[in-house]
């Protein structure tokens, strides 16, 4: 009897053993030669976002996104760590892995579910010889955007339109709200092969007005403000990178598309959005200069609400 009792002892603490060297080696590591780490999904939203490679910390990589948000080594509780100076996010524990885990995370003390997804950001050896093509719009830039619908002919109006309230931001794109804004983007080999295993980093910002001191409107420049951060994985209907936006409940004004690829390259697309107007805008000439007179009634519009923003 005490030698079953013996046997049952080490068969346990042996399972007890195997569990832990399982639990602890389940958590894959970030490649090494990746220049920034991506988290997406957290309940903390602030710590969603692109962490550029900036240093060491306790002898391993740490890296940083924005004022004071970290991914690093605490050398102390054996863990790794998104966190800011003060808070700690999410951890995983222990972990002694020479880079950030890309699972394994929980919350840390000021965290909150649910749990982000963590992975490698620009990695030199996995992206080097991907090429981009643009799959929406006629456009040279790595993801094209799609044009307005209903504006046809009167695209080109909209930058002229809004220059006066604009000051140096180069917008490409109008929009009516309601509409559908959609974007995408062909990840290829060297050798012509798609590529379904990247991924675009999507954030969306709006342009809002920021008064420095007194005078005219023309003495403010422009705060962005953060709408959205996405991670847009590979679409296997449209077989490539595809996001999409439903203005429908969204102020009119000026806004940012932030398209930030695997490589570490990013792009921006500025547009116009402009309020739902009375008349139906077509490409024929007969109705081009009612069209045009819409979009400067609607420029100016927006333009009166930036000022009495102030």
């Amino acid at each position: 009897m005490g030698q079953g009792r013996i046997v049952i002892r080490v068969v346990c603490t042996v399972l007890l053993l195997v569990g832990a060297l399982v639990a602890t080696s389940a958590y894959h590591a970030i490649a090494a030669d990746c220049d920034s780490v991506v988290v997406d999904g957290a309940g903390i939203t602030i710590t969603n976002g692109t962490y550029a490679h900036i240093g060491s910390h306790n002898g391993k990589p740490e890296y940083g996104k924005g004022a004071g948000l970290f991914i690093r080594w605490n050398a102390l509780s054996t863990s790794w760590q998104i966190c800011s100076s003060t808070e700690t996010y999410y951890i995983v524990q222990p972990s002694t892995a020479d880079t950030p885990p890309d699972s394994g995370w929980t919350t840390g003390d000021d965290g909150d579910l649910p749990i982000p997804s963590v992975a490698g950001g620009y990695c030199a050896a996995g992206f080097g010889e991907w090429t981009y093509e643009a799959t929406v719009g006629p456009t040279n830039a790595r993801t094209g955007v799609s044009q307005s619908e209903q504006l046809g002919g009167v695209q080109e109006a909209i930058s002229s339109a809004f220059m006066p309230f604009l000051f140096g931001i180069d917008v490409t794109h109008a929009f009516i709200v309601g509409e559908t804004i959609t974007g995408g983007c062909r990840m290829v080999t060297a050798g012509g092969g798609p590529i379904n295993v990247g991924y675009l980093v999507v954030e969306l910002y709006k342009y809002e007005p920021r008064s420095i001191g007194s005078g005219g409107f023309g003495s403010s420049v422009y705060d962005l403000r953060q709408q959205s951060h996405d991670i847009v994985r590979y679409n296997r209907v449209s077989r490539d990178y595809r996001f999409s936006f439903d203005t429908s409940d969204w102020a009119p004004g000026l806004y940012s598309l932030r398209i930030m690829y695997p490589d570490g390259a990013a792009e921006t697309v500025n547009f116009a959005l402009i309020p739902e107007l009375a008349i139906g805008i077509q490409t024929g000439q007969g109705n081009i200069n009612e069209g045009l007179q819409a979009i400067l009634d609607a420029a100016t519009e927006i333009g009166d609400s930036l000022i009495g923003a102030r």
